[in-house]
């Protein structure tokens, strides 16, 4: 049976599921989404920024966050994957807020594996058409980081739209 918007009325297997129960951009807009800031090559002692400006159309829920970083482009093992001595603050220009008193260490805001991701209790919610800015500090005083990513995981739902769940 497929209901009016396209969507089916119900999941095989799964007796009386109704289509709030999955994320179908037909009908309220909402889809994943991933952020991702790059602060580019932070030596030892530097610090670097990234900003990431919010779709005007999509608000962004944020709901998990993991990290990748290298030392010199190395490929990398699950073994070897750096922890890297690197602080972190987001400053959100739609509420006019920093979300932390003080730069925090990355790795106790982001995993490193994304099979296990920092799961935020509730999710944040960035509105639509703000900045978000990211600074980052390599506190290290003597690595250098060549590439460092921070992933922010959630979804995206149209403005004005009523989610289906």
């Amino acid at each position: 049976m497929v209901a009016a918007s396209g969507a089916p009325a119900t999941l095989p297997g799964a007796a009386g599921t109704v289509p709030g129960d999955i994320m179908d951009p037909r009908i309220d807009g909402a889809d994943y989404f991933y952020v991702v800031v790059n602060p580019g090559s932070l030596a030892a002692g530097a610090s670097g920024s990234d900003t990431y400006q919010v779709d005007s159309a999509f608000n962004f829920y944020w709901i998990a966050t993991t990290y990748a970083s290298d030392i010199g482009g190395a490929a990398q093992l699950d073994a070897t994957i750096p922890i890297p001595l690197i602080t972190l603050t987001i400053y959100d220009g739609g509420s006019r807020r920093q979300l932390m008193n003080d730069a925090v260490p990355l790795n106790s805001i982001a995993s490193c594996r994304a099979s296990e991701p920092y799961r935020l209790i509730r999710p944040r919610l960035f509105v639509a058409n703000s900045t978000v800015k990211f600074s980052f500090t390599n506190y290290s005083t003597s690595t250098t980081y060549s590439n460092t990513y921070l992933v922010l995981h959630g979804y995206s739902i149209l403005v004005g739209a009523k989610s289906n769940g």
